[in-house]
């Protein structure tokens, strides 16, 4: 799948309803009634996108990863100027 394609994808699953990633895929699926296993092979191939996937479920407690859990929620001190 080319870089545009994959984009227009993900670009349409992010404005799907769903507190998660995986929410927003299967709302995508169930509204254009489209194959989740294919949807899921599309978007496997994109390294940057699993990253993301991955960082999505432990932050949502679907995947159990509490010390990787720890450093996503990590958040630098800003000083105030």
């Amino acid at each position: 799948m080319e870089s545009n394609d994959f984009l227009k994808l993900f670009n349409d699953i992010s404005k799907m309803e769903g507190n998660s990633l995986l929410e927003k895929i299967l709302d995508y699926c169930e509204t254009f009634n489209k194959d989740v296993q294919e949807i899921g092979d599309i978007l496997e191939e994109n390294k940057e996108f699993k990253q993301l996937l991955y960082d999505d479920c432990v932050n949502n407690n679907i995947i159990n990863d509490p010390k990787y859990k720890k450093i996503l929620n990590r958040t630098e001190n800003i000083e105030e100027w």
